[in-house]
């Protein structure tokens, strides 16, 4: 039997939003993978934008240029879906609907 010991200094906590960084890459691939959401979804690209976000801070403990060009990649392309959707959301509440 395993027993975690959770003393995080302030040292270890870019780790540890890595971590999560990358459970939530995984998870939201996962959730595309499985259709619980699409590639057309807001929350695929703010949970995709969150999660390079992370990684992103993790950089600050362990550099890797490499690591750091696909966030910001990341973080840039997700802001721009994110801007494209949300836009689109407003447009269309803005145009009259059709009865019929």
């Amino acid at each position: 039997m395993f027993f975690f010991h959770f003393d995080i200094t302030l040292a270890e906590l870019p780790r540890l939003l890595g971590f999560a960084g990358f459970i939530l890459y995984v998870a939201n691939y996962l959730s595309l993978s499985m259709r619980f959401v699409t590639s057309e979804c807001l929350s695929y690209f703010v949970v995709n934008t969150l999660a390079a976000s992370l990684v992103l801070v993790s950089l600050t403990h362990d550099f890797n240029m490499a690591s750091l060009l696909i966030q910001v990649f990341w973080i840039s392309i997700g802001v721009c879906a994110i801007g494209v959707r949300v836009r689109r959301r407003t447009q269309d509440r803005k145009r009259p609907q059709a009865i019929g």
